[in-house]
């Protein structure tokens, strides 16, 4: 097992974003300076225009991409609780918010239908205005994966709240959701907060940043053979990626190797996904009850040609 991801690519990745964001500042200005206004006059009528970085996408979202150039689905809440939702979003885009009217920032990864079922992958997001870049020019938003599980429990807070979404939000707008953050990056398991139990301390006041919610994992080890539907032979070998890239991969042992695998697990249904299809493992009681495999209905190279 190992965590998805090169240094290098990192790198050249965050440089990249960091070109992007000059390039959405570059706009902006543009943008204001044909309008013969201010960067302050482009907020008229209490809108903000926001330059959203998207992250390289994750290996689970470049496999089920299928071909081309992955993409998102963007969704965010004006201030009356109404989901806003932009889809077929590349890496780079542009979206109004109203200022200062909180609101998480959520994309999810689209797919392109290889399976019967679509594997729930994790999204990457942010928290307006808490995690909003304000240059001289113009507002920028950096998605991560570590803030899209900062900007869930903030959805689940605003949705849940007794009072309704502006209860919800007016919660949210005291809360400290960069101390949520970073503890939910020094989390020995950060791909499985509990967002419902966060949400819920968040609302009742309850919540303790030194006591942020994880479900309970422990090491599950299977065989190869206790699988229901058998990982083919062309799999073996393989390294399937998590559906949320801040877990642990899963490498399947080669032919002539172990026929055991053994993965830190919380209980439910946990998906992997790999070159050839998708490994299901259902965990109850510490151990797996339901192991499966699910091959595409069509490979990536079958959809690039389609």
């Amino acid at each position: 097992m190992h965590k998805t991801g090169k240094n290098n690519k990192n790198s050249l990745h965050a440089q990249g974003k960091r070109e992007a964001g000059a390039l959405c500042i570059a706009i902006t200005v543009a943008v204001a300076l044909i309008a013969g206004c201010s960067w302050q006059a482009a907020s008229i009528g209490h809108k903000v225009a926001v330059c959203i970085l998207l992250p390289e996408p994750s290996p689970a979202h470049r496999i089920l991409a299928g071909t081309g150039d992955p993409v998102w689905t963007i969704r965010w809440y004006d201030r009356d609780g109404n989901c806003q939702v932009l889809e077929h979003c590349p890496g780079t885009v542009h979206i109004e918010l109203e200022a200062e009217s909180l609101t998480p920032i959520l994309a999810e990864p689209e797919q392109s239908g290889m399976l019967l079922t679509t594997p729930q992958l994790a999204p990457v997001g942010a928290v307006y205005p808490a995690h909003a870049e304000e240059g001289f020019t113009g507002t920028v938003l950096d998605l991560t994966y570590t803030a899209g599980t900062t900007a869930l429990i903030a959805e689940r807070t605003l949705r849940n709240a007794r009072g309704g979404f502006k209860d919800g939000q007016s919660i949210a707008s005291h809360f400290n959701w960069f101390r949520l953050e970073n503890r939910i990056r020094e989390s020995k398991q950060p791909a499985f907060i509990d967002i419902d139990s966060c949400a819920a301390e968040i609302l009742d006041g309850t919540f303790r940043a030194s006591d942020c919610a994880a479900f309970k994992t422990s090491i599950v080890r299977a065989r190869l053979e206790d699988f229901l539907i058998p990982i083919p032979e062309q799999a073996l070998g393989d390294c399937f990626f998590p559906a949320n890239p801040l877990a642990e991969s899963l490498t399947i042992p080669g032919s002539d190797q172990s026929r055991e695998i053994a993965v830190e697990l919380p209980a439910g249904t946990n998906v992997f996904i790999g070159a050839h299809g998708v490994l299901y493992v259902c965990v109850g009681n510490s151990h797996a009850e339901l192991l499966f495999f699910s091959p595409f209905l069509r490979t990536p190279m079958d959809t690039e040609e389609n």
